[in-house]
């Protein structure tokens, strides 16, 4: 994916262009780095950046107590943190 490429949380990664190989490559590096399980399954049955966000920070015992509204228009940008 290009760097300036915006996408929306709700889309799936699937419909981003996950394929096999990469929802094996991504529950890796998830696993490597944040030391959370995922399963390939999960990520090729259609979840999205919001599905899965919740599930990696209660996996890191984080507290996740409500969703953050966010304003139409607005979207992750690789590096916009």
């Amino acid at each position: 994916m290009d760097p300036s490429t915006r996408f929306r949380s709700d889309q799936s990664i699937i419909e981003l262009g996950l394929d096999s190989l990469m929802a094996m490559e991504l529950r890796n590096r998830v696993q490597h780095a944040a030391k959370v399980r995922l399963s390939v399954a999960d990520l090729m049955a259609g979840s999205t950046i919001d599905d899965l966000v919740p599930r990696i920070l209660e996996g890191m015992n984080f507290a996740v107590e409500s969703e953050t509204p966010v304003a139409a228009g607005d979207h992750w940008e690789e590096g916009s943190l």
